[in-house]
C-alpha cells in the first residue's frame, strides 16, 4: 500500500475573529500569517477569486513559508 501525505490548511488566514481565539490577543494584521504557519502546512488563497495577486506579492508569499508549505 502506498503512503500518502495529508495537508491541514484553511481558506486565507486573515480574519479579525480569530483574535483572542486563535491569533494572540495583540496581534497584529500582519503578523497573522507567521503565527499560522505554525500551524498549518497549506492554505487556500482564495483573494485570486475576485484578482489576480502581483508578482511581488506571490513573491512575499514564497518567501514567508518553509520549504514544502502549500498553497492551494
Amino acid at each position: 500500500m502506498k503512503k500518502g501525505k495529508i495537508h491541514i490548511g484553511t481558506s486565507g488566514w486573515h480574519y479579525k475573529h480569530w483574535t483572542g481565539t486563535f491569533y494572540p490577543d495583540n496581534i497584529k494584521g500582519s503578523a497573522q500569517f507567521g503565527e499560522f504557519i505554525k500551524s498549518f502546512n497549506t492554505v487556500e488563497i482564495n483573494n485570486s477569486f475576485y484578482a489576480l495577486p502581483s508578482i511581488k506579492t506571490f513573491n512575499n508569499w514564497r518567501e514567508s513559508t518553509p520549504r514544502g508549505f502549500i498553497y492551494a
